[in-house]
């Protein structure tokens, strides 16, 4: 995958109109990009209206905006039956747990002892890393032909 972010901006220009309304032109580098590669152009609106988008100087096959954000309950539904941490409030020991659940509050299975865990504090959780299939900042996503 090739990444575009906004520091890659070699031009930008800015109009804006009435009624919050603006159009972006946004020209980038893309050293390094070859045909192959799935581009993430990131940095973009929030509020981009995905039916003006061009782009120059690209074959497109496929455009999508991926503005489904990482938050906290997307994040443990990521994590339903894989392993994360509890950390002991008191001891600050780390426990190996499977997460079985996150509807209706949270609840683990301990991989040694088997004993399952009801709505630990969530403060106490440990997940190993963002999960593939979450961004952090909205992104247009797109393969060329």
């Amino acid at each position: 995958m090739f990444i575009s972010k906004g520091q890659d901006t070699k031009d930008l220009a800015i109009t804006v109109y009435n009624q919050n309304f603006a159009v972006v032109k946004d020209q980038r580098s893309f050293d390094g990009y070859n045909q192959e590669h799935l581009v993430r152009f990131e940095d973009v609106s929030e509020k981009i209206e995905t039916d003006s988008i061009i782009v120059d100087g690209l074959n497109i096959k496929e455009l999508n905006y991926d503005h489904d954000l990482v938050n906290k309950e997307k994040l443990l539904k990521k994590y339903t039956g894989q392993e994360v941490q509890l950390v002991d409030s008191k001891t600050r020991e780390k426990d190996i747990y499977r997460l079985l659940s996150v509807e209706n509050g949270l609840v683990l299975e301990h991989l040694e002892t088997g004993e399952i865990v009801l709505n630990p504090p969530e403060e106490n959780l440990i997940l190993p890393k963002l999960p593939n299939g979450l961004i952090i900042k909205p992104s247009l996503m797109y393969s060329a032909k």
